[in-house]
């Protein structure tokens, strides 16, 4: 096996607080070593959560006001007014298992820790067993596809400038052109997009939303090992995550496949990938 491919470890800023091993066995008996039944039961709540949120699509029909009706109508009304962190721990999940596995899924996937939504949490969870899938192609084919399908007319490099909702009508401007249509639906963080809007309410707390920021670097290069505390890059784990409390500069780092030159990685950072921290993790850089 190389390169430690199919091996997770969780880096705590110091050393490894977990590695899954390359047999299921071997990591079952770790886990279960270390966070005791935390992880059946984390898995318990989550296969719960997903099923209720897969409940959703027997509402295909339905147009709800808000968000929250439709998670009470699938029952997940409780679960969205608590944080992952909240709801695992009242459901039997011991902490370490929430501060180490859960927040390096959570802060892989969402850059945050499981203090986030539990809805989200949770779902992001699902990844962690097995029934999941990826596809073959790049995500944004799937889009494609779908408005392909729907014979929709998408305007691509088209600035949305202006959407004035009136009583009959809801008229939009973009590139200096307006448009009459029955409805619009605004699917972009509304802070950032610059869009004059007139006619609408907006709803309590908005502008107020905190965004988390990442930065994606791909590395061709050489790790060094002995950032890990070992001896051979061969021993370190394909994927690293990152505990809740750790205080290093990446978020987490995924061996990727090959280049020319060798390994590459996939560096997840808050601050970018600098001088200083790829010097600290690669033995060389041959591309960046």
């Amino acid at each position: 096996m190389s390169r430690g491919a199919g091996r997770t470890g969780v880096w705590d800023g110091n050393r490894f607080s977990l590695t899954t091993a390359g047999t299921e066995p071997v990591t079952l008996f770790r886990l279960l070593t270390r966070y005791g039944l935390s992880p059946r039961r984390a898995r318990a709540e989550t296969e719960a959560v997903a099923d209720r949120f897969d409940a959703i699509y027997d509402h295909a029909e339905t147009a709800f006001e808000t968000p929250e009706r439709l998670f009470e109508t699938v029952g997940l009304g409780e679960v969205r007014t608590r944080s992952g962190r909240e709801y695992l721990t009242e459901h039997g999940v011991g902490s370490r298992f929430v501060d180490e596995l859960v927040a390096g899924t959570t802060r892989t996937i969402y850059g945050q820790n499981p203090s986030i939504n539990a809805v989200a949490c949770l779902v992001a969870l699902t990844g962690m067993g097995s029934g999941t899938y990826t596809l073959d192609v790049a995500n944004a084919e799937l889009c494609r596809r779908l408005l392909a399908d729907a014979d929709a007319a998408v305007h691509t490099g088209t600035p949305v400038e202006r959407i004035a909702v009136g009583d009959d009508e809801t008229r939009l401007t973009a590139s200096g052109t307006t448009e009459r249509y029955d409805a619009v639906c605004l699917a972009a963080p509304a802070e950032f997009a610059d869009i004059e809007l007139s006619g609408a309410s907006t709803p309590a707390g908005y502008g107020d939303r905190d965004f988390s920021e990442l930065s994606v670097a791909y590395v061709s290069g050489r790790l060094d090992p002995a950032y890990f505390g070992e001896r051979a890059v061969e021993d370190l784990p394909g994927l690293v995550v990152t505990s809740a409390d750790s205080p290093t500069e990446f978020v987490h780092l995924r061996d990727v496949g090959e280049h020319a030159d060798g390994p590459v990685y996939k560096l997840t950072t808050r601050d970018g990938a600098t001088p200083a921290l790829l010097e600290s993790l690669f033995a060389s850089v041959y591309e960046l």
